[in-house]
């Protein structure tokens, strides 16, 4: 809760959107004591966009949207809505192959909901042979459903401002 109040008060101060989804990676990253986290939206075609990271990130590129074909946490989790838990010798596709340069055993994701839709997942990794306590897909879904208003206001606020840019862009262009 004390995580979730600190994420809170970032939104109502009218933080960005990229300090609410670096906090949220920050905050699940010390509940489940995870050697990294990642938040990610979902975007069409089987991509997603990876918009914030705690721990290690590797080839992993912040803002710019990837395959995540194979089996992977986040397919998983895109596939069935419902949090996941996938072991090293489980991923299939190119995420797997960044997960293994990144030393990840396993991966454990749950699903940001917004206004009723799948919007994108939340994936904690431990490294090697660490594991994950049990519960820690229950956990995670409790939490990332918590943060559901969080991230549909700080994604919305992001959305209004790329479109305020393009509408001054388009105007100073007409001009």
């Amino acid at each position: 809760q004390a995580g979730l109040r600190r994420v809170a008060t970032l939104v109502a101060a009218g933080a960005s959107p990229q300090d609410v989804f670096d906090a949220v990676a920050a905050e699940v990253l010390a509940l489940l004591a995870a050697d990294g986290v990642f938040v990610g939206r979902y975007e069409p075609a089987d991509e997603i966009t990876f918009l914030a990271q705690c721990g290690p990130a590797g080839q992993i590129r912040l803002g710019s949207p990837m395959s995540h074909d194979g089996r992977n946490v986040s397919t998983t989790v895109r596939d069935t809505g419902r949090p996941a838990r996938i072991e090293r010798h489980e991923r299939t596709g190119h995420v797997a192959e960044l997960l293994e340069e990144l030393g990840v055993g396993t991966s454990v994701g749950a699903p940001i909901v917004v206004d009723g839709r799948l919007w994108g997942v939340v994936i904690a990794t431990w490294q090697s042979d660490d594991q994950p306590v049990a519960g820690t897909e229950e956990r995670m879904a409790q939490f990332a459903e918590l943060l559901d208003t969080a991230v549909a206001n700080a994604d919305a606020r992001g959305q209004l401002t790329a479109s305020r840019a393009r509408m001054l862009a388009a105007g100073d262009e007409a001009r």
